[in-house]
């Protein structure tokens, strides 16, 4: 397998990732807590920290694509929630 080949493969799982960031990230903020009126699980947060760093690092490795562009916006903006959310005192 070549380096080329690789790249091709890893941008597809880049955004993938992240787009389940995006959409655990709205779920987060907006669905679960209109549905239920309490605070989502505890594993979401997990899963989101597990999914940021995989994300951003396969979006670098196969950067002249759209697909890791978009991946890399997709951990950015996950990381500005998380950040937000924490500045406005709430819990992760």
């Amino acid at each position: 397998m070549t380096f080329r080949e690789l790249q091709n493969k890893v941008r597809w799982v880049a955004l993938g990732s992240g787009a389940l960031l995006v959409a655990i990230q709205w779920w987060k903020i907006g669905a679960y807590p209109k549905w239920n009126g309490v605070f989502p699980p505890p594993e979401l947060d997990l899963l989101v920290l597990c999914l940021v760093p995989v994300t951003f690092l396969l979006g670098l490795f196969s950067i002249p694509r759209w697909q890791s562009w978009l991946a890399l916006v997709c951990a950015g903006w996950s990381i500005f929630l998380m950040a937000f959310l924490l500045s406005q005192g709430h819990n992760p």
